[in-house]
């Protein structure tokens, strides 16, 4: 492995090759290293750590190989030269804030249906979102900074996001596209304005909190495909009077 700020720091150093018997990067390996402008990861590798490449400003090309796993908390954090991301597919977990506020992120490609990415993973990343507000990375809807009103989810998104339309207020209604399987946790949590939504048949959990506070919310139609509701999931949806 490439221990803990094993490099934190080295402003002078411009790229790095990681060799081919290493499995982990550790946390913070390469924080701050401001010069660094090319990383090369072996098919060795299996986990980026938290905060491992962060504050790397300079940094614009990343070769990931292909058995990495795991990309931590913070991995790539304020890396604000980064325009583009090409996620293995082996990829099995992007946790919190991995990609946080990688300015010039314009697009995420590769990776499986299966990869768990979580909401905070790309948080501001505002150049990811599309010309409708939609921020949609490797299927999953992760947030939603459009106008409101009547609002259509594009066809190929798996999942609404972990409080993708929290308190969208301009919510009026929502198409939901028969790719969506599931609306995680705090989905269309303070949506007040939301007065009705067509659940697909596609879907099958509906996540904690998902409609919490929807107060203008009258009826909804819960499809036989769906399996599981989270705890909270119509609390607060005072005007909800037919199930």
């Amino acid at each position: 492995f490439v221990g803990e700020k094993a490099f934190e720091g080295c402003k002078s150093l411009t790229s790095v090759k990681i060799g081919s018997r290493v499995a982990k990067i550790e946390c913070r390996s390469f924080e701050k290293c401001v010069s660094l402008k090319s990383v090369t990861i072996p098919d060795s590798v299996k986990t980026i750590g938290s905060s491992a490449f962060s504050d790397c400003s300079g940094l614009t090309n990343v070769t990931r190989g292909k058995g990495l796993e795991l990309i931590a908390s913070g991995a790539f954090a304020n890396c604000s030269g980064l325009t583009c991301v090409a996620i293995p597919k082996s990829v099995k977990y992007i946790w919190e804030g991995a990609f946080k506020n990688c300015r010039k992120l314009r697009s995420v490609t590769g990776g499986s249906s299966e990869v768990d990415v979580s909401h905070y993973a790309f948080a501001g990343c505002d150049q990811l979102a599309d010309k409708d507000g939609f921020t949609i990375v490797l299927g999953v809807l992760l947030s939603y900074s459009g106008a409101g009103g009547r609002v259509s989810i594009p066809n190929g998104v798996t999942s609404i996001g972990y409080n993708a339309f929290e308190y969208c207020i301009g919510l009026t209604s929502v198409s939901i596209p028969n790719s969506v399987t599931s609306i995680e946790s705090g989905a269309f949590d303070g949506c007040s304005g939301l007065t009705s939504i067509t659940i697909p048949e596609s879907v099958t959990s509906i996540g904690e909190m998902a409609f919490e506070d929807c107060i203008g919310l009258t009826s909804v139609s819960i499809p036989e495909s769906v399996t599981s509701i989270g705890n909270y999931a119509f609390y607060g949806c005072s005007s909800l009077a037919s199930v």
